[in-house]
């Protein structure tokens, strides 16, 4: 399935209160929330708990949403207003915080460090935070370009040269990474 295949009739029948028909929803939008939440988050717990905010945040306010083609882009506000809650609470209960980019998720690796998947995720680790997002939209959540740039609310041409600039600095960061590792 390319992205979460979200149509009328499904969110009608959850603003109904069909139980059912909202796990569908969850379901299938399960990997682009991740995929929104992964990058801003310091631990798995934190993910799982913010994962669950933002669905109880989308069953008690989709009947309020206007356009219901505009879904990804409403559920990708969510997952920001989420995120940023989060990091302003954390904030308040250990002092302020600077205003500085929002931290890098900590990736969990096996003990198998020289490896391909690892190389992969510090690439990933050092690009911005708009190509990491590009790339696991279209790699994690299995979005296409089409999707995505509604997603962000983006053309296809930006994704597009979005995507082309994320892969060429991911290939240039993991390059040396695997030779390094001797894994190229």
């Amino acid at each position: 399935m390319n992205g979460p295949l979200i149509d009328d009739k499904l969110l009608t029948r959850v603003i109904a209160g069909d139980q059912g028909a909202f796990r569908v929803l969850v379901e299938r939008c399960d990997r682009l929330v991740t995929a929104l939440l992964i990058d801003r988050i310091g631990n798995r717990e934190e993910l799982c708990d913010l994962r669950q905010e933002v669905f109880f945040r989308v069953y008690k306010g989709l009947d309020r949403l206007r356009e219901r083609k505009k879904f990804n882009s409403w559920l990708r506000g969510i997952c920001r207003n989420v995120v940023r809650e989060f990091w302003a609470a954390r904030a308040k209960a250990h002092g302020a915080l600077e205003d500085t980019e929002e931290p890098v998720a900590p990736i969990a690796i096996d003990e198998e460090k020289e490896s391909i998947e690892f190389a992969l995720h510090k690439g990933l680790e050092v690009l911005p935070i708009r190509y990491r997002e590009v790339l696991r939209l279209r790699y994690f959540a299995k979005l296409s370009y089409d999707e995505i740039a509604t997603t962000l609310g983006l053309s296809f041409m930006a994704v597009d040269a979005l995507m082309r600039r994320a892969k060429s600095r991911l290939k240039e960061t993991v390059a040396p990474l695997l030779e390094r590792e001797n894994l190229k």
